[in-house]
């Protein structure tokens, strides 16, 4: 068997589609056996109990393939579920070394109590005490009659062991370190790197790890070897049924590479923000970070307002983040990505969830983030939460619930953080007041004072081994402020002025000497001013393809001086860059920190001033088309959402056909065109006269 792909449907799911006397039956012994379930321990304090046993039942529902689940009767898939809901009874209260045993013989002995019939207890026993026990498996039947029906007991028990030893990635370990002397043991770091299990063509299970140094390469190789010999007495079994029967890993080794470019490269970041791996370089913000930490701890709802460019993000990365680490909190940063605002979110939660529990809703997964990290706290901060208010009203409307859940403490130990831009604050106070949202606690954050710049400047020097006097920080300090406002420094004006310093020291010995200063950057607001055209040079001069290029890419990903995400294919759409030309303009964009790429294919620029920098190259003859653009997309997007939909009007569609040569519409935006052409609102037949199997398709919509 080759290709051989996880099964979708669970084994419960099955169940309740094959036998309606079962199911129920089922429902109810996980129902009881929760209090059970709860009271499991393990020595390593590794995760037991209930996810446990779901997740368990779930990899015999990856393991056995949907087709495969037809040769075993509903009888069999009801004891699987059974084995996964009891298998560590004898791990509760008094603990046994030999847990498997102590359950076998409690469950053999007492059916009543585990709520089964007397044969369905004698077959279970034996498939709970082989899970962990090699002479049990030994002396496992082939079948157990039951009724007029032979139970297929050793494949059950195989399959059963397999699953069990396949939970055994970061999800079960603990995610609480107590005491500076903790030291994680063998098998706690080797579940701690493993990520989850898959298929490869040979029929094998993949299991794949992220180590982090090569220690941990060894020490996964050792893990596996492990596992395989916890399944070695069963492997005969699974290989004669045609089930996986070999364990080997695959090594995602990116963690490793990129610790090792780090530790070489410049900690230089131009325009970007700080994340937790430059918490250290991250100076100026102490008491920010304290600040916000106490509003985030003392509410289930807080939100960090400021200007654009006034340093949110990293102030949650490199500031709150850390802090709430130490603390033990788990913390999930995550930002809406248009069109499609909460799949970002959702998936960013999903996350943190164990592989193949991953929910389709938000509300969902919360639930089960939740439950996962029951004995800690979980702060969910979403950034640039202004983008939900550009999203169509049902967007809103969704995500007002959620926050009005949470609001509600439907998930006791889960934090919401919202930050956004200052200028958004009427409409987000609008929007939380029309979810249910009363008086969430507030954290105003302002440009750096002249002392948190003097700190900020002097790390982000000695990170990059660049030496500067005392005396001409002070002098570059006061020239900030003459370009901030009211004496807050602007922290994008501050690393624009380091790294173009870095750069000319690095040319220079290593210092920033006055002479240098003075002669090659003249002054603070010549740095800045000269910024992008110092950036763009490095594409060429004017009249350089590369550059015009280069500079077409960063005029699309602008909108009211503003960064504006799009995908790849947007910019092919309206730039008409070859593909693999277009891909390797934003790979050089993306490596210089002037574009960032959010996943999914959707780009940006780095940063909204820089944004507004280019707007400024935008010529007055571009607007009109960009503006017609604009309209049809945004219009488009609420189309798809929005329950009664509204059609582009008749100015709209003039404006729109008056460009029609250089209007490049989707398939989205070509219904919304079809059906505003079919109200009578106006012409579009430029766009479908070489498309007539669309046309149709729409015109059969229309008349249904």
């Amino acid at each position: 068997m080759s290709g051989r792909k996880k099964g979708k449907i669970t084994i419960r799911k099955a169940l309740e589609d094959r036998d309606k006397t079962l199911f129920p039956n089922i429902v109810n012994i996980w129902d009881k056996a929760r209090e059970l379930q709860e009271r499991q321990r393990s020595k390593e304090g590794h995760q037991q109990g209930t996810l446990h046993c779901e997740t368990v039942e779930g990899n015999l529902g990856k393991l056995i393939s949907d087709e495969e689940k037809e040769n075993f009767s509903p009888l069999e898939l009801f004891l699987l579920s059974a084995a996964a809901c009891y298998h560590d009874a004898g791990k509760s209260d008094d603990f046994d070394e030999r847990h498997a045993l102590v359950a076998m013989r409690d469950i053999f002995d007492n059916p009543d109590k585990y709520h089964l019939t007397d044969p369905q207890a004698k077959v279970l026993s034996f498939i709970v005490g082989a899970h962990d026990e090699d002479e049990v498996f030994d002396d496992v039947p082939e079948t157990y009659s039951i009724g007029n029906e032979d139970v297929q007991v050793r494949i059950l028990s195989a399959l059963f062991r397999l699953a069990d030893v396949l939970h055994t990635d970061n999800s079960r370990i603990p995610h609480i370190n107590v005491g500076d002397g903790y030291k994680e043991d063998e098998k706690t770091r080797f579940r701690r790197l493993v990520q989850g299990w898959g298929f490869n063509n040979e029929n094998q299970i993949k299991l794949t790890a992220a180590p982090e140094n090569t220690d941990d390469v060894n020490l996964i190789v050792k893990g596996v070897s492990m596992m395989q010999k916890q399944i070695e007495c069963i492997a005969p079994v699974l290989r004669y049924e045609g089930f996986p029967y070999e364990v080997f890993h695959s090594c995602d080794n990116r963690k490793i590479k990129w610790d090792a470019e780090k530790e070489s490269e410049r900690k230089l970041l131009e325009m970007d923000f700080y994340t937790e791996n430059e918490a250290d370089i991250f100076k100026g913000r102490d008491i920010d970070s304290k600040g916000l930490l106490k509003k985030v701890i003392g509410s289930n709802i807080s939100l960090l307002i400021g200007n654009s460019g006034v340093g949110k993000t990293s102030l949650i990365r490199a500031g709150l983040f850390p802090k709430l680490s130490k603390m033990g909190w788990t913390c999930i940063w995550t930002r809406p990505v248009n069109p499609a605002p909460l799949d970002r979110i959702l998936n960013d939660i999903n996350d943190k969830l164990p592989v193949g529990s991953e929910s389709n809703d938000i509300i969902s997964s919360l639930k089960k983030l939740s439950e996962q990290y029951e004995t800690t706290d979980i702060i969910i901060a979403i950034d640039q939460f202004e983008d939900i208010l550009r999203s169509p009203q049902p967007v809103k409307d969704e995500f007002g619930i959620i926050l009005l859940r949470i609001y509600g403490k439907s998930f006791r130990n889960v934090h919401i953080l919202l930050s956004y831009r200052g200028d958004y604050e009427p409409e987000i106070n609008s929007f939380l007041d029309n979810s249910g949202i009363i008086n969430p606690s507030r954290f105003p954050l302002l440009g750096l004072d002249p002392i948190g710049a003097h700190g900020a400047l002097r790390s982000i020097f000695e990170a990059n081994n660049i030496g500067i006097s005392d005396k001409l920080l002070d002098i570059i300090i006061n020239e900030l402020k003459k370009v901030s406002e009211h004496s807050r420094l602007h922290p994008p004006f501050i690393q624009i002025v380091a790294s173009s310093l870095i750069n000319l020291a690095e040319s220079s010995g290593g210092v920033i000497t006055d002479d240098l200063y003075y002669n090659a950057a003249r002054s603070v607001e010549n740095i800045i001013g000269t910024y992008l055209i110092n950036r763009l040079n490095e594409f060429g001069d004017i009249n350089s393809t590369k550059r015009i290029n280069i500079e077409s890419i960063l005029k699309e990903l602008v909108r009211d001086r503003a960064k504006e995400q799009k995908t790849k294919d947007e910019l092919q759409r309206y730039l008409n860059f070859p593909e693999n030309e277009l891909q390797e303009l934003l790979d050089i964009l993306v490596n210089k920190r002037l574009v960032r790429h959010l996943g999914n294919d959707n780009y940006e620029i780095i940063h909204d001033y820089l944004a507004s920098r280019v707007e400024e190259m935008i010529k007055d003859e571009e607007r009109p088309l960009r503006g017609a653009r604009d309209i049809l997309r945004i219009k488009a997007q609420h189309y798809q959402y929005m329950p009664t939909p509204s059609l582009l009007e008749t100015h709209e569609m003039v404006l729109l056909y008056s460009m029609k040569e250089s209007v490049k519409p989707t398939v989205q935006e070509k219904e919304l065109l079809m059906f505003s052409y079919l109200a009578g609102n106006g012409p579009v037949w430029w766009w479908f006269k070489e498309d007539s199997e669309i046309l149709r398709t729409f015109i059969k919509k229309a008349l249904a």
